[in-house]
């Protein structure tokens, strides 16, 4: 299998995944009688914070 092929199948993969997740999602919403999500949002934020400050290594 040459570079293009590989790649042209990882495109499509990724494609097929992602239109399975939408297909199960909208399934689900439609199992509810909704037409629409709301998004999932974490407890605590991600990433870091901006009120704490790095201590040094001494």
């Amino acid at each position: 299998m040459n570079n293009t092929n590989t790649y042209n199948a990882s495109i499509i993969s990724e494609f097929v995944n992602r239109l399975i997740i939408e297909v199960l999602g909208s399934m689900a919403l439609a199992e509810r009688g909704l037409s629409e999500g709301s998004p999932i949002k974490p407890k605590e934020p991600l990433g870091p914070q901006p009120d704490l400050k790095a201590s040094a290594d001494d």
